[in-house]
């Protein structure tokens, strides 16, 4: 009987699977097999740890040949203990003594037997050597790593404190810039006033109309040297189109009044034309004319769907808050009146319902805040709906004021999926549509 009849009969015998035995071992039930059949022989340590699994002595499951049992050999440690390994290797030795002492007459057959567990001690006394130089390598290379991992950190640091300087800097080229600006705008001025040709000047508006977009400006200006023949004409650019109107001479200042388009930026400049030379200086600039006159519009739906995920019945309920203000207290916009306010209901792109908030709505007015003029809030009545994939509901606020501009947000918009789930999209919140007449 040889190694490998030995391990399958000892396993029968203990009532023990391949599968059972490859997991004590720590290896495949696919190795164990390869034993039994003899396609492979088990390493010197698998064949102590089968040894002891079965209570045999090595002998015993090299040969077959039951004999005195000899003590187990101390277990194998992953970390290599020269003395330790003397130790056991010496027991090997000795119990291979015995076995050719109790088969003197199978001697000859098992010779090769023999120098092969001589090479695998050998072989495992070497391996056990490297594995202790490699766990040594395995510890050089973690703190490798670990110093990397530091180099790494402190590289991230540094980038973060390269970001926040150059954030510094460039808050700090910004003010100098500013700076530098506002010196040389301070130099022109001064320049102006000194040698430029308008001594003095003015620019005042009235009679902003918003519906037809226009607003008249009033513009004074003192010249500094005026002679004889001498005409001052004034350019204004407005809205992508410029417009020249001549200025009326009287007492040492030319003064006209000129309608023009209402937008957001107007500039003025003057030029002075005598018969043989012509001189044009910038007066100014007026910004945010025409949006002094909108109302600031805030908006807010709270839309609450109550839906089980796979049912095909959803209820919707919750509230709308608009609030209303001018641009600041005292300016054009304080005098601006909201004239209708209403809130539909779309469903599909239809409008299926309709609320004047007006009439339907609580004005919650603030009175110790002059800005504003209104916070409308709107309780929905609770509705329930059939749904059905790529099905669309909206929440659809418009506003007109007194001068035809008109407001417009969805507030809340509510998309079916494939698969009957709802999803809320309100990210138009406080974002509302300016549309001038």
């Amino acid at each position: 009987m040889n190694i490998h009849t030995n391990i399958q009969e000892l396993r029968k015998k203990a009532g023990m699977s391949q599968e059972a035995l490859a997991e004590q071992l720590g290896v495949s039930r696919q190795a164990v097999s390869k034993w039994e059949s003899g396609a492979s022989t088990p390493d010197l340590d698998k064949i102590l740890l089968i040894a002891e699994i079965f209570s045999v002595s090595v002998s015993e499951l090299l040969t077959g040949e039951k004999e005195e049992q000899t003590p187990a050999p101390a277990p194998v440690e992953n970390t290599f203990d020269a003395e330790k390994y003397e130790e056991m290797i010496n027991n090997h030795l000795l119990q291979v003594d015995e076995m050719l002492r109790t088969t003197n007459e199978k001697k000859r057959s098992f010779i090769p037997l023999v120098a092969a567990c001589l090479c695998l001690v050998v072989a495992v006394y070497f391996a056990f050597y490297y594995m202790d130089k490699v766990r040594h390598l395995e510890d050089d290379l973690s703190s490798l790593q670990s110093n990397l991992d530091n180099i790494q950190s402190n590289v991230g640091s540094l980038e973060s404190n390269l970001g926040s300087l150059e954030s510094n800097m460039g808050s700090i080229r910004s003010d100098i810039n500013h700076h530098i600006y506002s010196i040389r705008q301070e130099i022109s001025d001064s320049l102006k006033k000194e040698y430029g040709m308008v001594s003095d000047y003015s620019i005042e508006y009235r009679d902003a109309d918003i519906a037809r977009r226009t607003v008249v400006l009033d513009i004074s200006v003192s010249p500094r040297l005026w002679n004889e023949g001498d005409v001052m004409t004034f350019i204004i650019e407005a809205d992508g189109m410029q417009n020249t109107v001549e200025g009326t001479y009287s007492n040492g200042t030319v003064s006209v009044s000129a309608s023009v388009p209402l937008t957001d930026e107007i500039h003025v400049s003057a030029c002075i034309t005598n018969g043989y030379t012509t001189k044009q200086e910038k007066l100014d600039s007026l910004r945010s004319l025409l949006s002094m006159h909108l109302l600031s519009v805030d908006g807010y739906g709270s839309i609450l769907s109550t839906h089980t995920e796979g049912s095909d019945k959803m209820a919707l309920s919750g509230s709308v808050l608009l609030t209303i203000n001018a641009k600041t207290p005292g300016s054009p916009s304080a005098k601006s009146q909201i004239k209708s306010a209403s809130l539909e209901f779309i469903e599909n792109g239809s409008t299926t319902q309709t609320v004047n908030l007006l009439k339907e709505a609580q004005n919650v007015y603030d009175s110790t805040s002059l800005a504003v003029f209104a916070d409308f809030v709107y309780e929905i009545e609770p509705v329930e709906r059939t749904i059905h994939p790529g099905d669309v509901y909206e929440f659809k606020v418009t506003l007109i004021d007194n001068n035809g501009v008109t407001y417009q947000s969805i507030l809340e918009r509510i998309d079916v999926l494939d698969n009957l789930s709802v999803q809320h999209d309100s990210s138009n919140h406080g974002t509302f549509e300016i549309i001038l007449p």
